[in-house]
């Protein structure tokens, strides 16, 4: 289930021009057109801190899948008090516009990253150590991962982290993992 529900292998999928010109019809894409929710996440105050290791990733062709995969560990922590993750999700970089596709909640938030409650604080950071994104194309592509929470007084706040896939199967996989 957790692989039908990821974003940004979608995202990756629309990183062209032809495809943002039909964004709405392309295969699998749901959510915002363009730049909705990029206005909607820049207006929020910064409460969250949200890192990705590594920043710039390189891919792996997962040949069961017959498509690219880039792996990650991507950690949210609240910069001051607690902060429950109520959305979250991610922003691609097409034709120089920021695109998103499906949002994720609260639910997702607290299986995927480990985390009771979707609750984080300063002193108590959450993480997907098996975060990633996947695509049938081999290509550079920029994106912006986005959290939004709330805090006990019922202000949003919001953290983000770029994140750059490397259109180049890493040296670890080294040829042999290569599409035929």
């Amino acid at each position: 289930m957790r692989a039908t529900l990821r974003v940004l292998g979608v995202l990756t999928a629309l990183a062209s021009a032809s495809c943002l010109e039909a964004v709405s019809s392309c295969a699998g894409f749901v959510g915002h057109t363009v730049e909705a929710k990029a206005r909607e996440v820049d207006d929020l105050p910064v409460g969250l801190e949200v890192t990705h290791d590594p920043v710039e990733v390189r891919a792996r062709w997962d040949a069961a899948r017959r498509e690219y995969a880039w792996d990650f560990t991507t950690t949210v922590r609240a910069l001051e008090g607690p902060v429950t993750i109520e959305e979250f999700g991610g922003l691609s970089k097409v034709a120089g516009r920021w695109v998103s596709g499906r949002t994720f909640d609260a639910q997702d938030f607290a299986e995927w990253y480990g985390c009771p409650a979707a609750e984080v604080s300063p002193d108590v950071p959450c993480a997907d150590p098996k975060n990633w994104e996947r695509s049938k194309r081999l290509q550079d592509s920029a994106s912006r991962w986005y959290f939004i929470g709330r805090r006990p007084d019922g202000t949003r706040v919001k953290g983000e982290a770029p994140l750059r896939l490397v259109g180049a199967v890493g040296p670890q996989d080294g040829l042999q993992n290569a599409p035929p």
